[in-house]
């Protein structure tokens, strides 16, 4: 999926408010609180809040794939289920503006084990016994992500 939208904020202005939020979820996961210019592929792990914010969720880890201050910022959260990236980028758009452009990608990995087992299990019967159905369906499996431009 990808966005774009005008910003009344400058880049840098954007970028301030994006690194001090992400430095604070930097702290609250682990005490640490990194500068902004150590942010560009910083890894830390944290526990996502329950429905009721109580107990403690599941883990994510958390990777910064690319903090380029004030144009790019790409970071990704690997959960038990699957993976999604976010990416963030703002260029000029003058008068005080931006152009952020915002894109993400989710890929589940449950479908991609169960279509890989499907695929191998298909794999191992003969190929008059294969069902085109099935195969299509193991086929849009392999590929399940939310994803449109």
């Amino acid at each position: 999926m990808q966005l774009a939208k005008t910003l009344k904020v400058t880049p840098e202005e954007l970028f301030d408010a994006l690194a001090g939020s992400i430095m604070q979820d930097i702290e609250n996961a682990t005490g640490k609180r990194p500068s902004r210019n150590k942010l560009n592929g910083y890894k830390y792990e944290k526990r996502a809040q329950s429905a009721k914010g109580k107990a403690k969720g599941m883990a994510i880890k958390v990777k910064i794939k690319h903090f380029d201050y004030p144009c790019l910022y790409e970071v990704r959260f690997q959960y038990a289920a699957g993976i999604n990236t976010m990416r963030y980028e703002a260029a000029p758009a003058g008068d005080g503006a931006c152009e952020l452009t915002y894109t993400e990608d989710f890929r589940v990995w449950v479908a991609t084990r169960l279509a890989r087992a499907a695929s191998s299990a298909s794999s191992s019967m003969s190929a008059s016994s294969r069902a085109t159905p099935t195969r299509r369906l193991i086929k849009s499996s392999n590929t399940s992500r939310v994803s449109a431009a």
